[in-house]
């Protein structure tokens, strides 16, 4: 457009352009147009580059459903598992009490027959 100016400059004395000068002008002003159109695509293009960078890092980096329910399922059967033995800890813990308490209680039984027996004579 700043071309067309110039060459209104340059028209001759009569009011007009020669179609050389014309055709020139144009071609001059057809070339910064595809230029900054060039440009404005670039933009374009290479912010559409880094999405699909971010999509293509989000699906290589991400964890899909599938997967996750898999996973899932796996953690829960690991909880399952250590409450079971737990379970199965505090009952040996208490068993074992049960095991003291019933040899302390035999151990008194037998600390009073004998003492019985020894009074008894």
């Amino acid at each position: 457009m700043v071309d067309e100016k110039s060459a209104c400059n340059k028209i001759k004395g009569n009011g007009t352009v020669s179609l050389k000068e014309h055709f020139l002008t144009r071609l001059a002003a057809l070339e910064k147009t595809f230029e900054f159109q060039q440009k404005v695509q670039d933009q374009k293009n290479e912010a559409s580059n880094e999405w699909r960078q971010q999509f293509k890092d989000q699906t290589e980096h991400f964890v899909n459903k599938e997967v996750q329910e898999i996973r899932d399922v796996r953690i829960e059967d690991d909880i399952k598992e250590l409450q079971l033995s737990r379970a199965r800890m505090e009952g040996k813990a208490s068993q074992a009490y049960v095991h003291g308490v019933l040899i302390l209680a035999g151990l008194s039984l037998i600390m009073a027959l004998i003492d019985l027996l020894v009074h008894w004579k």
